[in-house]
């Protein structure tokens, strides 16, 4: 008979009990507990810390918004288009509805709402509506993996109080949450929408809110006066005494309101037998470390920094705080770039051609910067780029003209020298842009300053070979910006 043995991974000592079922630690497991959406609406709705740490990251995705790139006449119809929508208002509502466990915006239009959604005229976008996940069903789950819509819905269903519409997923705009880790959990739809911010965290906010708590309810506490009564239990047996008693109290507290005092029975001449009165005063230490570290606890949990959280400056010797700050804005400007701006692009498929009457192909936008620049900070990084391009044209390894364009390019997309553009674009390209004298043109110059031997003056050349040029002839410089 052979012999079976079982062998497990790990780091076990018989005397210790470690990695034995002496060990506590092997009782341990994770588990995942189900929120119901009124619980995480609760959650939401009491805890200030879980609303806070929802509310930042869709707050800053959408707190500077984006810069179109048009003409100045589309660039006004387009933002007058989002602000007949409110639709930064709205894209924040349902950034916040992802954070939760996901949303929706929903685009109005003219039509069948069970068909593509087809705006080609101005106006044609009538309104933009937010729902929750859980007033969306979807059906008919794509589950053909060559298909490009695999995993998602054929259509989505809207259920109402009264009514029930179906609609087409081009005029469902979905705030989807993280995926879920596998595919097998959950049904198609729990797969969609993924998983929000929110069951993830209302446990650190629950630990750090029951701290607070718990804190608040402990300063009425912290005087205690114990008042000492000789033969109160005799005093107390009958109820003369006790009427004697209540009203021996309500002279004490009345003489500590008028006079901030209290007046006690000092016992008799030699200060024996009489009602003795002693403060015990709460010790409050160790109490605001629990707390920092819960605080931390939930800033870690939810990749806020704790300046941003708590709204403070950074503590500690020669800290700024811009560390945290750069993290934080890379973090914001990843989840702009990775789950905001589809979304956006989904939208604009409508909202463009609602605002200009059709899509023109040189339309388009970027976020705007998380923080504007200090005009200190701005002139130190043009003097930068400017040295930058004069040693580029310095080089010549770029032809005068390309260098040119990329110069003026690189001054209108910094913004440094207002109504350049405007400029530029009056002039004609032979003037915008002009050509550097040819080898020819040089050397017969050169001849007329020289007294007709340019050979006389490059000890290398010939009379044959045309001078070399200077890397940055006709080239501009920071000082011509």
């Amino acid at each position: 008979m052979g012999i079976i043995r079982n062998f497990v991974d790990g780091l076990a000592n018989v005397i210790t009990g470690l990695g034995t079922g002496a060990d506590a630690r092997m009782a341990r497991t994770y588990f995942a507990p189900t929120y119901t959406p009124q619980q995480i609406e609760q959650a939401f709705e009491a805890s200030a810390m879980l609303r806070k740490v929802i509310n930042i990251p869709a707050t800053d995705r959408v707190r500077a918004w984006r810069d179109w790139q048009a003409e100045a006449d589309e660039i006004e119809k387009l933002e007058n288009e989002e602000a007949r929508h409110q639709l930064v208002a709205k894209v924040k509502q349902a950034e916040v509805l992802r954070g939760l466990g996901g949303g929706a915006l929903i685009l109005v239009a003219a039509g069948d709402p069970a068909l593509p959604l087809n705006v080609t005229e101005g106006g044609g976008l009538v309104a933009i509506n937010v729902v929750s996940r859980w007033h969306l069903a979807g059906f008919d789950w794509a589950e053909d993996l060559s298909s490009a819509d695999y995993g998602k819905p054929g259509y989505w269903q809207m259920s109402g109080v009264k009514t029930q519409v179906r609609l087409h997923p081009s005029r469902v705009v979905c705030f989807t949450g993280d995926p879920l880790p596998s595919v097998w959990k959950g049904s198609w739809e729990d797969r969609f929408w993924g998983s929000g911010r929110a069951p993830s965290l209302i446990e650190p906010a629950q630990n750090l809110d029951e701290a607070l708590a718990t804190f608040a309810a402990m300063i009425k506490d912290a005087l205690n006066v114990d008042i000492g009564i000789p033969g109160l239990l005799d005093m107390v047996s009958s109820e003369e005494g006790e009427a004697r008693l209540k009203k021996r109290l309500g002279l004490m507290v009345q003489g500590s309101s008028i006079f901030n005092g209290r007046v006690y029975d000092k016992g008799d001449s030699e200060g024996k037998g009489g009602e003795s009165v002693d403060r015990h005063q709460v010790n409050w230490a160790g109490i605001p470390d629990v707390i920092r570290v819960l605080a931390e606890a939930l800033s870690a949990a939810s990749s806020i920094p704790v300046t941003r959280l708590w709204e403070t400056s950074a503590k500690g010797l020669n800290a700024t705080g811009a560390g945290d700050d750069r993290n934080w804005k890379e973090a914001v400007e990843t989840g702009q770039k990775l789950e905001t701006k589809p979304c956006l692009d989904q939208i604009d498929a409508a909202l463009i051609p609602s605002a200009l009457g059709s899509r023109p192909d040189n339309v388009w936008w970027q976020f705007a910067p998380l923080s504007i620049p200090t005009e200190k900070e701005e002139t130190d990084r043009f003097k930068v780029w400017t040295e930058a391009m004069e040693k580029v044209g310095n080089s010549g390894t770029i032809p005068d003209i390309a260098y040119t364009k990329t110069y003026q390019n690189g001054l209108i997309e910094g913004g440094w020298l207002s109504g350049l553009e405007g400029a530029l674009a009056e002039m004609p390209e032979t003037e915008r842009f002009p050509e550097g004298p040819t080898p020819e043109e040089m050397a017969a110059e050169l001849a007329l300053q020289g007294g007709g031997d340019p050979a006389s003056r490059d000890p290398g050349g010939s009379a044959n070979e045309p001078p070399r040029r200077a890397a940055n002839d006709g080239k501009p410089t920071a000082e011509d910006a």
